[in-house]
């Protein structure tokens, strides 16, 4: 299975009070953040990561990856500021931007969010973070989704699960 997620934000304690989330510090969040990971992806499963993975975290990149099921990828965000010889330790691949077909659905993947996008008049599917709750009206029936922990239960989600939540909007995807 292949899952998408993004803005975490592992160890970064002043995430809670901006985004509202339901953590008393970042130590309770990683935890819950880490074991919701796990509920949900595989060790074998592959996931894409959208950016703002962690930070200012006082733990190593190395002790989330190490804990976190999955094969990961990293798409950079804005607080993903290592050298890539760094994240290539813990990442499968590390790109600004990805393009990916998965199950004939073209998937576009940046960590932020866009207005228009390559094959998008063919089908293909916006995947974006970096504006954590926030649901941006002009990408609303534009097939695209925001795959961030605080608009999907502080869990990654997956493509099947991504298009019946853009379906339940209405919003027309190419399956």
């Amino acid at each position: 299975m292949i899952y998408f997620t993004a803005d975490q934000h592992f160890g970064h304690s002043n995430i809670i009070k901006l985004c509202g989330r339901p953590y008393s510090n970042a130590e309770e969040m990683d935890e819950d953040l880490i074991a919701k990971w796990n509920t949900t992806v595989a060790p074998e499963d592959t996931i894409y990561v959208l950016g703002d993975f962690m930070y200012k975290s006082k733990h190593p990149l190395a002790w989330y990856t190490d804990t976190l099921n999955g094969k990961k990828h990293l798409v950079r965000g804005n607080h993903d500021h290592a050298v890539d010889e760094i994240y290539l330790k813990h990442f499968e691949e590390v790109r600004d931007l990805i393009y990916l077909d998965v199950d004939k659905t073209s998937l576009v993947l940046l960590h932020y969010p866009m207005l228009s996008w390559r094959r998008r008049a063919r089908g293909a599917i916006h995947l974006y973070g970096h504006v954590h709750g926030a649901i941006l009206p002009p990408l609303a029936n534009q097939r695209a989704y925001n795959v961030g922990v605080d608009t999907n239960d502080f869990r990654p989600i997956s493509l099947p699960d991504i298009i019946t939540k853009m379906l339940a909007k209405e919003i027309k995807v190419q399956e």
